[in-house]
């Protein structure tokens, strides 16, 4: 449990950075979209949230199954 609880632990804070990095971006950089940077952000970004929310998903599963 204390494994899954890591893991979970990681995804969270994948998640905030995630977020994190976009409020900052969305604020401090005038159309951030027309650079070639916030392109290739986002896509390791979107592949970064994926896992993050595989590893979070994966605390509730063993999570349930323990429960049972």
């Amino acid at each position: 449990m204390k494994k899954s609880s890591l893991l979970a632990l990681v995804g969270v804070g994948l998640i905030l950075l995630i977020n994190i990095y976009y409020l900052i971006v969305t604020y401090c950089v005038d159309a951030p979209w027309e650079h070639d940077w916030y392109d290739t952000f986002g896509k390791i970004f979107q592949i970064t949230s994926s896992i993050a929310w595989i590893l979070v998903g994966q605390f509730f599963l063993i999570l349930y199954k323990k429960s049972k």
